[in-house]
């Protein structure tokens, strides 16, 4: 948004553009129970999401970022709000946390899981473009301090995105590109990451007071990248396990990720990069 001097407003899409409510591809019902299922403080209804009754607020797409770490059909809080915020479809490790203005302000930075990582966003240009003095891309930045909160380190980009709308064609191809294309990182290798939130004794590790509120809870992170399983605890990483099967990488995929494979199925992987040799 331009103000009268011509000087861009922190936190808003290019000209001031407004993000209007959209049909949600999920019916009230779904969404209710979706709501239940992750563990919403509020008792919200069916009937208040057909009728447009849940609180659109910055501090519930807080709550949900954080219960469940998955995009849902969002409208900037308040109504006539153009302020915008990024939140993070379930990226993987190094993404947000947490909801995250948007804004290329150097004091604009958000705490992820912990302490150690942090996220800001920047404004760019992809490293193949041709074009001078470009910037016109946010890129998420991500950074892991290894040796506490005060330790220096570099930033790096996560990923880069831009204000043009996208249509479900759009994504469709944009995820045909990322996790179906032959050579790409997710089509050799069987990759899957959930976070938990810490115990007590996890909580002292990253220096957390216990008992904290949803919005500033800790959380960790388990990780698989082919057959390894990795636990994220704040600055500290360590393997939980190694599988050598697929039936011991199914058995993780359980055990760590709560997802359920049928062991009949594990013919669809034979023959594949991915599959463990």
């Amino acid at each position: 948004m331009l103000e009268s001097s011509g000087v861009r407003i922190e936190g808003t899409l290019e000209g001031g553009t407004l993000i209007k409510r959209g049909p949600s591809a999920y019916s009230p019902a779904q969404a209710a129970k979706w709501l239940v299922g992750i563990e919403f403080p509020n008792t919200i209804s069916e009937d208040d999401i057909a009728h447009n009754r849940f609180p659109a607020t910055l501090e519930n797409l807080i709550l949900i970022n954080r219960l469940f770490l998955v995009a849902v059909p969002y409208e900037n809080p308040g109504d006539d709000s153009k302020v915008t915020y990024l939140v993070d479809v379930g990226c993987g490790g190094s993404g947000p946390s947490r909801p995250l203005l948007l804004s290329a302000s150097n004091e604009n930075i958000a705490m992820g899981t912990t302490p150690t990582e942090r996220h800001k966003l920047t404004r760019g240009a992809h490293p193949d473009s041709r074009i001078t003095s470009n910037a016109s891309e946010w890129q998420l930045n991500v950074i892991h301090l290894k040796g506490g909160p005060d330790t220096t380190s570099p930033w790096r980009v996560v990923y880069a995105f831009s204000e043009m709308e996208c249509f479900p064609t759009d994504y469709e191809n944009a995820n045909f590109a990322v996790y179906g294309r032959p050579g790409g990182f997710f089509w050799d290798n069987v990759i899957a990451s959930k976070h938990f939130w810490l115990n007590e004794q996890e909580s002292y590790m990253t220096q957390e007071e216990p008992n904290s509120t949803i919005e500033t809870r800790h959380l960790g992170r388990f990780g698989m990248e082919g057959a390894v399983i990795r636990k994220h605890v704040g600055n500290q990483t360590e393997i939980v396990k190694t599988a050598t099967t697929e039936v011991e990488r199914i058995e993780a995929l359980r055990e760590f990720f709560g997802i359920q494979i049928a062991s009949e199925d594990l013919k669809h992987i034979h023959g594949r990069v991915a599959a463990l040799k």
